[in-house]
Parts: structure tokens; C-alpha cells; sequence
């Protein structure tokens, strides 16, 4: 475990020393970071390193939407995350932030770990940002199997958490380990079967595919 945790030292020492990483520029940046909170979660207090990043993070959004500046959205073109925003019109913005994984993994986080500032500032960008935006999060299906580690082919799918975000936490986290129980095929993934869930993450970082939340509620292990 001194392995890990001079590897935890130098992520949060990247974070603590990049003031871009507490404004993702893409939505889709919420796998790279849920990937690290995994990581920096493994026997280390999310108070100590978790907790202040998220906490940054989603003040400087908040601020960022409110000054039209690099917002997170869905945009895919280098020329076009360059030029974001173009416009100040509420078209654009509802153009660009059409769906979200971003705010969902960080209200899940805060809310598994009491973080209730950072889930009532979710709740807040939600309401005054992004009504228009549809939350969600992303479940391996039967489909998962066959294509998770070659992505020949879109699988999977995705559970909507707008109201459930706003009703308040207990709600919102019922909402998602109901869909994790209900949801077995996680466990029937041949990388689970197997012992090895690794390389499930590896595969969400290569292709690009929010992790399952399973891993959150601890019925996954990041690492063997």
C-alpha cells in the first residue's frame, strides 16, 4: 500500500498545482475524474484531498456559468471547445450542455460521503444552469459483455436523475443503489467473474465509458 499512496501523494499534488483541473472543460472529463476519486479513495480520508477538489470544482463551474465562461459541455471538436462559449444566448448554452455525467458522479460522491455544501451547490446549478440538462448515470446491461472491452458496439445504458437529484440525497442515493442491486449484470462481466474489475476501469478510460457506479457503493474493487 506505500506504493499507492506516494502515487495518491503525486495526483493531489497535480491537483493542488493545476488550477485548470478544477474547471473541466468537457463534460465527459467526469470519467478521468471519478477514475481518480477512486483511485485517491483507497484507504486514504476523502476529507483530506477529495473533499477540497470537489468543493473548488464545483464553485468554479458555478462561477463559470455565471460569467459564460469554459462551462463544461458536450461539445466533441477541438475547433469548437476553443471557440466555447461562442455565444451568450441561453440557446447555445442549452445547445451545449444537452446531457450531463459530470454533475451526477460529483452529487453521488458528495452525497455517499455527506459532503452536503457540494450536493446543495450540484442542486443549485442544477435549478438556476441546467434544467433544460438531462442528469444521468451509465449501467452495464446484457449487451456489456460482448462489447466493453473491444467497444465494437454502444451498449449499456443510462439511468435519468433529474428529479431525484433535486427531491435531496437519501432520494438520489436510493435511486442509484436500487439501480446497482437491480442491475446484475456488473457482476456477470467476465472481468468481475473473474477477480480482475481493473480492467473494467481500464476499458471506461480507453473507450471512453463512465465507470459503474458499483464501484462506489462497494460492490466493485478498484484495485486487486
Amino acid at each position: 500500500m506505500e506504493g499507492i499512496r506516494k502515487q495518491q501523494d503525486i495526483i493531489i499534488q497535480l491537483i493542488n498545482n493545476n488550477p485548470l483541473l478544477m474547471t473541466p472543460y468537457k463534460d465527459e472529463q467526469a470519467i478521468d475524474i471519478f477514475l481518480a476519486i477512486l483511485f485517491l479513495s483507497i484507504n486514504r480520508s476523502s476529507n483530506d484531498s477529495i473533499y477540497p477538489w470537489l468543493l473548488n470544482m464545483i464553485h468554479s463551474i458555478d462561477h463559470q456559468f455565471k460569467s459564460n465562461g469554459m462551462y463544461p459541455n458536450n461539445l466533441s471538436e477541438y475547433y469548437e471547445i476553443i471557440q466555447h462559449p461562442k455565444s451568450s444566448d441561453k440557446s447555445y448554452l442549452e445547445e451545449v450542455t444537452q446531457g450531463s455525467i459530470l454533475f451526477p458522479i460529483i452529487a453521488a460522491y458528495a452525497a455517499k460521503n455527506a459532503f452536503g455544501d457540494i450536493y446543495k451547490k450540484v442542486q443549485e446549478i442544477k435549478k438556476t444552469h441546467l434544467s433544460h440538462c438531462n442528469f444521468q448515470v451509465w449501467y452495464p446491461l446484457g449487451d456489456s459483455e460482448e462489447h466493453f472491452y473491444s467497444n465494437t458496439f454502444r451498449h449499456g445504458g443510462v439511468l435519468s436523475v433529474n428529479s431525484e437529484i433535486i427531491e435531496g440525497e437519501e432520494v438520489f442515493l436510493k435511486a442509484l443503489e436500487s439501480e446497482c442491486e437491480a442491475t446484475e449484470h456488473f457482476k456477470q462481466l467476465s472481468a468481475v467473474a473473474l477477480d480482475i474489475e481493473s480492467i473494467i476501469l481500464l476499458a471506461c478510460r480507453h473507450y471512453r465509458i463512465p465507470p459503474p457506479l458499483h464501484f462506489l457503493f462497494n460492490t466493485g474493487e478498484v484495485v486487486k
